[in-house]
Formats: C-alpha cells, structure tokens, sequence
C-alpha cells in the first residue's frame, strides 16, 4: 500500500475509481440509498449534483454514509480522487444513468490539475530507466 501510495503522489496521479459498492446510511437499520452516486475525502455526490455549477461535496452526507472500506478506495482519499457505485450503471433507469455519469465525469474533470512542474530533467528511477 506505501508503495503504490508513493507512486502515485510522487507522479501528481489521483485515482477514481468505480467499485462494485453500494453505499449505505450508518445506524441499526442499514439503508440502501439509491441517490449516492459517489464520494471523495471531503464530502457525497448525490444527483442533486447534476444542476450545480460548482460542484462541490455534501460534507454533511458524508457523516451518515459508510464508506468502502477497501484499500484502493483509501489510496483514491489519499490522492485526492473519487470512488463512485458501478451500480449506479447497471442496476438504475437510463435518466438516473444519464445524472451519475454527468456527475462523475465533471467530478474527475474538476479534480484534473496539471503538475506545477512542467519542466522536468530525465532522471534514472530505482530500476535505472528514466
């Protein structure tokens, strides 16, 4: 995990990532929620989301939800990606699959920044390539 945490920091990578998760309020009764579509570290992208101009987590939300609790969805926290519900894909109406693509492809799009160093020197890496 510290290794492949590494990489991608050092490589200015943020991963998204597209689980097979459904994401569940918190409390004794789990409740399926059909309106998450993802999150980030800050915050829950729902489909009100499609009608922001500013997209911007619902910090809030993002208390009451569990979270996956895999190791690619920490790495997305720790480069400042996204993990979003492949079932918002498969298992919804094409008018709600419409919403969730919209939301995750402005999502990654707002998170895309390029590398403040865009001058580099060709440097041997651990492997002696470069």
């Amino acid at each position: 995990y510290a290794h492949m945490q590494q990489v991608l920091l050092d490589r200015d990578i943020r991963l998204h990532m597209l689980l097979e998760h459904e994401f569940n309020l918190k409390g004794s009764a789990v409740k399926k929620t059909a309106y998450i579509f993802g999150s980030d570290k800050d915050g829950i992208f729902t489909h009100k989301h499609v009608s922001d101009d500013d997209l911007t987590s619902d910090k809030d939300l993002r208390r009451q939800v569990a979270l996956p609790k895999d190791i690619c969805a920490a790495l997305t926290e720790d480069t400042d990606g996204s993990v979003f519900s492949s079932q918002q894909l498969t298992n919804t109406k094409p008018s709600m699959q419409k919403k969730f693509i919209d939301v995750l492809v402005r999502v990654i799009a707002d998170k895309a920044e390029p590398s403040p160093c865009q001058i580099c020197d060709c440097m041997a890496d651990e492997v002696g390539s470069g």
